[in-house]
């Protein structure tokens, strides 16, 4: 990056005096993230990587889909975050596959007719069968 003109950073402590603490943080916050993304993009992704990716996903998925997770991953409720940082590299890749699948496991009344894309696209991929099966109605 070139060095700031001076007028430049004139302009800038200008802005700055007038800014708010929040505006401030968040152009440091900015600021920071530019900087750790310069790094990242000049190195090889890792299992840390994966893992702050695995819980950013984890903590955004729904109660409902989350559930499902922790039965797939016997960890017991609000445990998820806890069994991430035992995975290997592979194993959260797999936890992040189940989290797009695990959103269309459980369904509310409404969206029981809804076709399970992630699910089926999946099941497409590995099984080679994209139905679901049948249930009989009572």
């Amino acid at each position: 990056m070139p060095p700031a003109k001076p007028v430049r950073v004139q302009r800038r402590k200008a802005i700055d005096e007038d800014a708010t603490p929040s505006t401030l943080a968040c152009r440091n916050r900015l600021d920071l993230l530019k900087r750790v993304r310069e790094r990242a993009l000049a190195t090889e992704r890792s299992a840390f990587d994966l893992r702050l990716v695995a819980k950013f996903v984890c903590e955004s998925i729904a109660w409902r889909h989350r559930a499902t997770l922790e039965g797939l991953y016997d960890c017991g409720v609000g445990n998820l975050a806890a069994r991430i940082d035992t995975l290997q590299p592979s194993e959260i890749a797999l936890f992040l596959l189940d989290c797009a699948l695990a959103t269309n496991v459980m369904v509310g009344e409404g969206d029981a007719v809804e076709q399970p894309s992630y699910l089926l696209a999946a099941a497409e991929h590995y099984l080679s069968t994209p139905t679901l099966p049948t249930q009989p109605t009572t």
